[in-house]
């Protein structure tokens, strides 16, 4: 096989990885296509996995960059209802017609603001259940910290293997 061939195979496969649409039975098809040697094979599809890593740590940083842009525009935003609120409360007006748009002041729906908490009668409160979730880091510590602890609930696994590329 020509090195051109391997070269358009693992293109071929991050296409098809890249791909929102694929078909699993496609992703799995174009695996066992690829041809060659296992080590060759193995060094290869680490390398598209690579940069699909890659590919999803800049999303990440492009998430992270357009949400800080989001709350700007939505502190603007609020900033700007603030200012149309108080120019038309010092105004006296409730209603602004233009063309496209319409701004009214109206009557807000009744609110409950609590101002002591211990005073409000039972009839009035409801109970909101405590949640847990388990702590597998503190499970773990007092395991290696004692190999016969047995924890009731709980299998320890220490033969599973994990792929790591560096």
């Amino acid at each position: 096989m020509k090195l051109y061939e391997l070269t358009g195979q693992y293109r071929s496969l991050q296409d098809i990885v890249a791909n929102d649409e694929t078909d699993p039975a496609a992703f799995d098809q174009a695996l066992k296509d690829l041809q060659g040697d296992i080590k060759d094979k193995a060094e290869n599809v680490a390398k598209v996995v690579k940069e699909l890593e890659a590919t999803a740590e800049a999303a990440d940083k492009e998430a992270v960059r357009l949400c800080a842009r989001r709350d700007r525009y939505k502190i603007r935003a609020d900033a700007l209802k603030k200012y149309l609120y108080s120019e038309l409360t010092f105004a006296r007006i409730d209603k602004v017609e233009g063309q496209l748009i319409t701004v009214l002041l109206r009557k807000a729906p009744m609110s409950c603001e609590v101002k002591e908490l211990e005073l409000i009668p039972d009839a009035y409160r409801k109970e909101i259940p405590a949640t847990w979730q388990p702590d597998r880091k503190a499970m773990i510590e007092a395991k290696k910290a004692d190999e016969g602890l047995n924890i009731p609930g709980v299998a320890f696994i220490t033969d599973k293997k994990i792929l790591q590329i560096k």
